[in-house]
């Protein structure tokens, strides 16, 4: 099954897109199914919850 990815928003730095994250995710929205992608660095980081975010540099997974 082929994913379809769409941003919905864009951020200057990664922790203002992980802050928006951590808003999301406090106000109930289910954030499994949010990533966040880095355009520089060619990066899609798949958030697993909240938790997630603290450790996600063992999740991030290089985008060809």
């Amino acid at each position: 099954m082929t994913e379809h990815r769409r941003p919905v928003v864009s951020y200057k730095t990664y922790r203002e897109a992980e802050r928006a994250v951590d808003h999301l995710s406090d106000h109930g929205f289910p954030v499994e199914s949010v990533a966040i992608i880095g355009q520089d660095l060619r990066v899609v980081e798949q958030v697993i919850g909240r938790d997630g975010l603290r450790r996600s540099g063992e999740r991030r997974s290089p985008v060809s």
